[in-house]
């Protein structure tokens, strides 16, 4: 309700009264709604077992806290910058939280408010694009990038299942597409691959359907196409890879989170990063300059990191053997939005991500867990009574 509602339509809402919201109203929501997980564990369930282990995401989240703290007070980073790249464990530490006091959300808990924000931005995109007379691409809760990616997790639910396909996959799909983000329609097409909820026919229809709206969003966005003084990623991408290269050892893993970089600023990117650093009043290059997930982990916290999360998460998608079958989807859509977005880093994005996460992880302890059962029963079954083994 937070992320898929509350968050894009009170930023419509704000505009429509001539205002504009604080972004960050979102996180102090979440510390609100942690400590209220904290006393409902407290009070309903002391002593209960969670059925997820969450102990190593807690641990994991504390190490990175704590490595944190060393770098801000030690001086080596700004406390403002030290403290933007706490976001994905303090987004773990919700999610964890969350898992233990309420248990997680459903796959129609998804696709239903999946579907409420899909209807908000189809509404917005036809009164926005009525009132000009032209084709507008919908706002949503401010950057509608993050928004077509909690659609993009919906449509993995959505299609986990015939029924929710039916109901609820068109109306979502919808939404993406005029989204006009292209990287969330990249990561759709890549969860259609595994969607066997639907004809392959079809599934070759919608995934060019994505991709006709991410050219024409180079259209509706004013861009041209294939110009790289356009693609602010590309940049990134490049100036990243060229410093962890220069400093491939030495940036493995012993690294200052939230600490400055010594790179040079590509002209392309240098009012984007220079009105970044104004308005944090900070001098100097940092992780967070680099805008997508995988490369502002690997420079803020080493490319050993960085790499163990990607091969972490590829195990439990693509090779676990007793994965939920959204597994694959979910690690597809995970991995393209990690190229372009910040994902975790993101306010009303990470949480839902990592408690889908939690889902998916429980399912596959459950189906372990079934597997082992019956493989105990057939054993029991086969073994032969105690009293006729040796009744020849």
């Amino acid at each position: 309700m937070l992320c898929y509602l509350l968050f894009p339509v009170s930023n419509l809402a704000a505009e429509l009264a001539g205002s504009q919201l604080w972004r960050s109203w979102i996180d102090v929501a979440w510390v609100g709604l942690a400590i209220a997980a904290v006393i409902r564990h407290a009070a309903e369930h002391k002593g209960a077992k969670p059925e997820l282990r969450i102990g190593p995401g807690l641990a994991l989240a504390s190490v990175a806290m704590i490595w944190l703290a060393w770098s801000a007070t030690s001086g080596e980073a700004p406390s403002v910058t030290a403290a933007m790249e706490a976001k994905p464990f303090f987004y773990l530490l919700i999610a964890l939280l969350f898992t233990r006091a309420f248990g997680l959300p459903t796959q129609h808990l998804y696709c239903r408010f999946g579907t409420a924000l899909a209807i908000v931005l189809l509404i917005e995109t036809v009164a926005r694009s009525a009132l000009a007379g032209t084709i507008v691409r919908p706002v949503g809760s401010g950057e509608v990038n993050y928004d077509a990616a909690l659609l993009c997790l919906s449509l993995v639910f959505a299609l986990s299942h015939r029924e929710l396909t039916l109901v609820h996959g068109p109306v979502i799909f919808l939404g993406l597409l005029v989204s006009f983000s292209r990287t969330s329609l990249l990561a759709a097409s890549g969860v259609l691959l595994f969607a066997s909820t639907i004809p392959t026919t079809l599934r070759l229809v919608m995934a060019g359907m994505a991709a006709s709206a991410g050219i024409m969003s180079f259209v509706v966005r004013g861009l041209e196409l294939g110009v790289l003084e356009n693609m602010d990623r590309y940049w990134m991408w490049a100036v990243g890879v060229e410093y962890l290269l220069n400093h491939a050892w030495s940036h493995a893993a012993g690294v200052v989170p939230g600490a400055p970089i010594d790179v040079d600023i590509p002209q392309y990117l240098a009012d984007l990063w220079l009105a970044q650093q104004e308005r944090l009043n900070v001098d100097g290059i940092f992780p967070f300059h680099f805008h997508a997930m995988w490369l502002r982990l690997a420079i803020g916290w080493g490319w050993g990191v960085a790499a163990l999360i990607a091969l972490w998460l590829a195990y439990q998608a693509f090779v676990r053997r007793f994965r939920s079958q959204m597994a694959q989807p979910y690690g597809v859509a995970f991995l393209v939005f990690g190229l372009t977005m910040g994902l975790l880093y993101l306010s009303n994005v990470a949480v839902p991500y990592l408690l889908a996460l939690n889902s998916l992880l429980l399912e596959a302890q459950k189906r372990r867990q079934l597997a082992r059962s019956r493989s105990r029963a057939q054993h029991i079954a086969t073994k032969p009574p105690l009293g006729l083994v040796h009744s020849h």
